[in-house]
Formats: structure tokens, sequence, C-alpha cells
């Protein structure tokens, strides 16, 4: 089972209390260890969102947990998706937040990113988010 996961977290209220709130029960319920937690801005520019990522990788686990609103998601998203560790054969599971899943418009606004040779690996958004 997976046992080690890495975390993506805004510095958004809603996204700190739902950070708080998996880090409790991760540890506490599940014995799950956060290996590496990186905090971003609610409204990341890309280069904080690559450094991120960066960590991300670095910490050596292969499920990463997202909070944040959607707009930080989409940026996110879009960054992971061209550095080739989201999407269906990056190796890596992803886990998003309610704010995430339940707004796939406001995610993709910010996720399409029209200068992007990527085209989002995939062929589209939807695809990586189902």
């Amino acid at each position: 089972g997976y046992d080690k996961v890495c975390a993506i977290n805004a510095k958004d209220s809603y996204s700190a209390k739902g950070y708080a709130a998996f880090f409790d029960a991760a540890y506490n319920d599940f014995n799950i260890d956060i290996e590496k937690s990186v905090e971003i801005n609610e409204n990341p520019t890309d280069e904080e969102v690559a450094t991120a990522l960066i960590q991300i990788e670095r910490g050596l686990c292969r499920v990463v947990f997202v909070m944040s609103q959607a707009g930080a998601a989409g940026i996110v998203i879009r960054n992971a998706v061209d550095k080739g560790i989201m999407g269906p054969t990056s190796g890596y599971l992803w886990v998003l937040a309610d704010a995430i899943s339940g707004n796939v418009p406001g995610v993709q606004a910010t996720a399409e990113d029209p200068t992007s040779d990527v085209a989002l690996a995939t062929g589209s958004l939807a695809s990586v988010l189902k």
C-alpha cells in the first residue's frame, strides 16, 4: 500500500484547514507519512509552482495530495503535466481537493496555456482530471 505521501497546499485559509485535516488523518488514522510538504501562494506563479514540483520530485513519493483553490490547482496541474509527473503514464497518483474536482471550469481557466507546446500531454485537461 501507500505509506508515504507528498503534499502541495496553498496559503489561503480553506487550503490550510483542509491540509491540517488531511495531515491529522494521514498521520493519526492511517499511519501515512507526509514525506514532503510544499506550501504555495494562493495565486502562485509558474516559477513558484515549478520550484514546488522539483521539491515534490525530490520527496521520492508517488502519491501527491493537492489542497488549494481551483485557480492555484490549475497552475499546479499545467506545470505537473508539462513536467511529465501528472497524467496516465506519469507513475504518480494525484489526490485533488473538492474545490478542484468540483470546479473543473475554474481549474481549466488557469491550467490551459495557449502558449504551451505540450497541450496538456494527454490531449485535454478533462482526461487528466477524470
